[in-house]
């Protein structure tokens, strides 16, 4: 990309700008790209393992007699560094509850609904005195025989003895489950409980009595989706642990008999027990329970056996081996098998059931090579899977099927990857001529080399601003050569402009002195030999251009003919770059009359100057996503500048924002700019505002000082003021007595004491009468002083000071002049 500016210092900062862009690898991404696996012929390109393709179904699944399978893709080349964003798959996984049963003859059955049954084995290997049955999440069927532990891992049809004896004490085992963790737990006759953590492989004692040796044979067992266990011994008390260690009692009495049948608890932790007919239930972990069915069956036999299976429906085998079932947690009952052993009315010693799930666990690795030892990352199991923006040029993924149970197998449909592709611009190497080469000759072999990640580059060799030759789809690290002739004497400039179908790089211009003498027009010198790199004179990378060995000047001075093997300028329709301004790369947030003004510059380095196509600015935020965008047609003549004004959404949010404007024209032709901006909040983009505020503030509190002091001034002056009336009249009433002469009206020769209005009164009334100037009195008194001070007293709560003063001068036979200012006097 090439940015120009016809300013000073941005025509400068552009110029380095462009430097650094060509002299380092700048990375762009060029679309998004998929590749997607969806048929036989795109899985068939991996490698499967006890997995294939299903043409019924059309996907992958597992086979029948497995459960457990892998498919491996193949290795996916990007053709260059991508950024690998998602790993996105569809598939079905199907799920099935299988259900387990033990009769007295030894015989194990099996049914994916409680309904239809199917022998497994006639003979597990034990006795038919079994006292128990249970299945872990693993699909292994247990069943305990006194101390003797069986296990079959293929539904139930071989099995083999894993432990003869899980204790150390004569009492056999009565009741035993498997948990949510496939641990194991039995308790036997004297109520001590046992645990394996290794498929029933080895046992310990973790409890010596769950009911504090009551010494009542335990009578059920069940265990809740959190792993919480409840036990019912043959008192009828109902107990409860978490670990399997320690238990409380919840009940001593659930309310029906001691001869209950079985214990079992759903998904949703409500526990039942089986006592003959009567279905009791308790739905706060055993405390309290209530009789939900008096009898589940029309007949005369008791149940036997109960469990619930992971959809929370029940299910009651009775003693002539009937099945019922109830969907409403043991309300109303359904049978719906008379028999699961076809009658052979032996009663059943043991009941159980599985959930079986399948899956899809997806595992992957990113490799620059052909992926042969890169480690595996996973597993993953969410069908769209974040790669975490890992780059590199080589994708491989495999993916594990499970089941929980034969013949069930999750399906497969198809796998898409996405990613995009790190586009690295091309770059230019200016081999020879050398920057500020001189010649003595009238042509110039150019070399240079370009390089890029891809291998369709094109390349427009430019002389003296005009198009020398252009070349098509060459590979990485070619060599490009021109012999240009005919040059006359004078400095000339070459530079190379490559692209690789996405961006456009222009290389740094060199540029070469022709001087050539008149007595030397031919041959060039020793110094051009050795400047001019790769000339034709020193053989090697001249003759392996194809161009040719260029022509010297004969004696004859006949005019040189071009070899034809040197190729010729090719027309170009339009060869556009791309340069784009911002009005101002910050703008504020908050406003919702927000526009960006892009400055816009298209410059054609064709021939011929003119192409249609179509612009698109695109505005996307720091993280590369895509916040707006807006598509123009246009047609581009040789070189047009212009201003787009880009309205900003309402209350974008503070940030960095790239701006994007990408020319689309010609055959597939592109090119592209981007620049940067900011939103930044109002407090940063506003400085000046914040010194206003400060600014303002600051008068406003000189203001108030400023009142403050005025204040205090105008109190001081008041004081002042009265203080030099009352010694001015002071000096007035003493005059005779000390014979002081006033120098000034103003004159104060000590600070007064402020008197009252009697105590003037007095004073003026004691004082001796002096004489003025017409030897009349000062002052006559013809009431006394204190029928004066009385009337005034009398008077001073309700008179202004105005009219106290006005009263004293009707009482006087001399009129007295107030101040000019009634105020000053502070009365």
């Amino acid at each position: 990309m090439k940015n120009k500016n016809s300013t000073g210092t941005k025509h400068i900062c552009r110029v380095f700008y462009i430097f650094m862009m060509v002299s380092t690898l700048v990375v762009s991404f060029a679309g998004a790209t998929t590749f997607v696996t969806n048929s036989e012929s795109d899985f068939d390109e991996g490698v499967y393992d006890y997995v294939y393709y299903d043409n019924a179904t059309s996907s992958l699944q597992m086979n029948s007699s497995f459960i457990n399978g892998w498919y491996t893709s193949k290795v996916f080349d990007a053709g260059s560094n991508a950024v690998w964003n998602n790993l996105t798959w569809e598939q079905n996984l199907s799920t099935r509850i299988t259900y387990y049963a033990l009769d007295g003859s030894k015989g194990v059955y099996l049914s994916n609904d409680g309904i239809s049954w199917s022998q497994q084995t006639s003979d597990y290997g034990g006795s038919s005195s079994a006292a128990a049955l249970t299945v872990d999440s693993q699909n292994n069927v247990y069943i305990l025989y006194d101390k003797a532990i069986y296990r079959s891992n293929n539904s139930g049809v071989n099995w083999s003895v894993i432990n003869n004896s899980f204790t150390p004490y004569s009492q056999n085992g009565l009741e035993m489950i498997a948990d949510n963790n496939n641990a194991l737990f039995i308790i036997d006759s004297a109520e001590r409980v046992f645990s394996s953590n290794d498929l029933g492989i080895s046992w310990l004692e973790i409890n010596d009595s769950f009911n504090s040796n009551s010494n009542s044979n335990v009578k059920g067992l069940g265990v809740n989706a959190s792993n919480s266990y409840y036990a019912l011994d043959g008192s009828k008390g109902v107990y409860l642990s978490n670990d399997g260690i320690s238990w409380s009692q919840q009940t001593s009495d659930y309310g029906g008999f001691s001869s209950a049948a079985a214990l079992t608890v759903d998904s949703q932790n409500n526990v039942y027990i089986l006592y003959d007919k009567a279905i009791y239930r308790s739905n706060n972990s055993g405390v309290n329970w209530s009789v939900i069915n008096n009898s589940f069956t029309p007949y005369s036999q008791n149940g036997l056996e109960m469990i619930a299976d992971n959809n929370n429906a029940l299910f009651i085998i009775d003693s002539a081996e009937r099945v019922f079932s109830s969907n409403d947690s043991g309300i109303s009952w359904l049978e719906i098998n008379d028999s699961f052993n076809s009658n052979s009315n032996n009663n059943v010693k043991g009941f159980g059931s599985l959930f079986s799930k399948t899956n899809i666990t997806a595992y992957m690795r990113f490799c620059n090579d052909a992926c042969t030892n890169e480690t595996w990352n996973g597993p993953h199991n969410n069908t769209v899977i974040s790669l975490l923006n890992e780059s590199s040029r080589y994708f491989q993924y495999k993916l594990n099927f499970t089941s929980g149970i034969f013949n069930l197998t999750p399906n497969l449909y198809g796998v898409t990857i996405d990613y995009d592709i790190i586009n690295v611009e091309p770059t230019v190497s200016l081999n020879s001529p050398s920057n500020n080469s001189v010649f003595d000759v009238d042509y110039a072999v150019l070399n240079a080399t370009v390089y890029d990640d891809f291998d369709n580059i094109d390349v427009w060799l430019y002389g003296d601003g005009n198009l020398l030759t252009s070349l098509t789809n060459q590979s990485n690290n070619s060599n490009i050569m021109y012999n240009w002739t005919d040059l006359s004497n004078d400095a000339h400039t070459w530079y190379l402009v490559v692209s690789d179908g996405i961006v456009n790089v222009t290389s740094v211009t060199y540029s070469f002195l022709v001087n050539m003498t008149e007595n030397n027009t031919n041959e060039p010198s020793s110094d051009e030999s050795s400047n001019n790199a790769g000339s034709p004179n020193q053989g090697g990378s001249g003759s392996d251009s194809g161009f040719g060995t260029p022509p010297h000047k004969d004696t004859s001075n006949a005019k040189n003919q071009e070899p034809a093997s040197i190729p010729q300028p090719k027309k170009q329709s339009a060869l556009f770059d791309v340069s784009i301004d911002l009005d101002s790369d910050k703008i504020i947030s908050g406003d919702s009359n927000n526009e960006l003004i892009l400055k816009v510059s298209l410059v054609n380095f064709g021939e011929e100057g003119k192409a249609s196509g179509t612009i698109t600015y695109s505005l996307l935020d720091d993280q590369n996503n895509l916040v707006m965008e807006e598509v123009n047609e246009l047609t581009v003549n040789r070189q047009s500048e212009f201003a787009k004004i880009f309205d900003l959404p309402k209350n974008i949010e503070t940030g960095t924002y790239h701006i994007k404007v990408i020319l689309e024209y010609g055959d597939n032709q592109k090119a592209f700019a981007e620049n940067v901006f900011e939103i930044v909040p109002e407090e940063k983009s506003n400085g000046i505002f914040f010194f206003i505020k400060i600014a303002l503030f600051a008068a406003v509190m000189l203001w108030i000082l400023l009142i403050i002091s005025s204040k205090i001034n105008l109190k001081d002056k008041l004081s002042n003021t009265i203080n030099r009336k009352d010694n001015n009249l002071k000096k007035i009433v003493n005059h005779g007595e000390d014979n002081t002469i006033m120098k000034h009206p103003y004159y104060i020769e000590e600070p007064p004491k402020r008197l009252t209005v009697r105590e003037r009164l007095e004073k003026m009334q004691s004082s001796t009468p002096v004489k003025k100037l017409d030897s009349k009195p000062a002052f006559k008194h013809p009431m006394d002083i204190n029928a004066m001070t009385a009337a005034l007293d009398n008077r001073h709560k309700t008179l202004s000071v105005k009219k106290r003063l006005e009263r004293l001068q009707q009482m006087s036979n001399k009129k007295i002049n107030p101040p000019k200012n009634i105020k000053d006097l502070g009365l």
